[in-house]
């Protein structure tokens, strides 16, 4: 457990915002704080129903003070052959007093393109508190794409929907966190590149509540 969490700081020390990906790209500045590995004020988790396959990987937080304002999504959409839809999810952290944005994410994904980022529109103390998974149950001979899309809820703004999630399988109901906690780490389920075997790459998404 201690060399996992010594190898995840290196990873995020050496990468910059997001494991690799910094946010030019949402027009803000320089980096404000590292994410980190776990925080004191995570009260609760959210898990929404996913796929069976994958193991879970690293557990990376929003930097203390800092909860997630939006989203991104890692998506494959080849035109034949495996298709493995949802790969990874980025969140968006901010600080509540304002200032700059940062990516974090659990695990990089394999498979397709980062898709645009979907963020919360009020202007101050909007921060995503609720999540929902569209999952594609095994389809035994057929193609399995595990995750297909996650759409989150602002607690201001409303709900969120980034661009290019799958469209296979069904959407599973709204997981929120308690009163007066935001979204503020993830770690995805996700199962490693299988080869000539069906890949589905990831399968479902665990979201953690910090107090405000």
């Amino acid at each position: 457990m201690f060399a996992l969490a010594i190898s995840a700081i290196a990873s995020v020390a050496s990468a910059g915002p997001g494991l690799g990906d910094d946010v030019d790209d949402l027009g803000v500045g320089e980096q404000p704080a590292l994410p980190q590995l776990n925080r004191d004020d995570a009260l609760a988790s959210l898990i929404p129903p996913g796929a069976p396959w994958g193991s879970w990987k690293d557990t990376i937080f929003c930097s203390d003070g800092d909860y997630a304002v939006g989203y991104e999504m890692r998506v494959d959409s080849p035109e034949d052959g495996d298709n493995t839809a949802l790969n990874s999810v980025r969140l968006i952290c901010q600080s509540k007093l304002g200032g700059n944005w940062y990516k974090i994410m659990s695990h990089p994904g394999g498979f397709g393109e980062w898709r645009s980022a979907s963020l919360c529109t009020s202007p101050e103390d909007d921060r995503l508190v609720s999540a929902r998974l569209r999952v594609a149950l095994p389809q035994g001979s057929g193609d399995d794409t595990a995750a297909n899309d996650i759409q989150f809820k602002c607690s201001k703004s409303g709900q969120l929907a980034a661009d290019g999630g799958g469209d296979a399988g069904s959407w599973n109901d709204w997981h929120a966190c308690p009163a007066k906690t935001a979204i503020c780490g993830l770690s995805i389920r996700y199962e490693d590149f299988l080869g000539e075997s069906d890949d589905t790459a990831m399968n479902g998404i665990k979201l953690w509540c910090c107090t405000l």
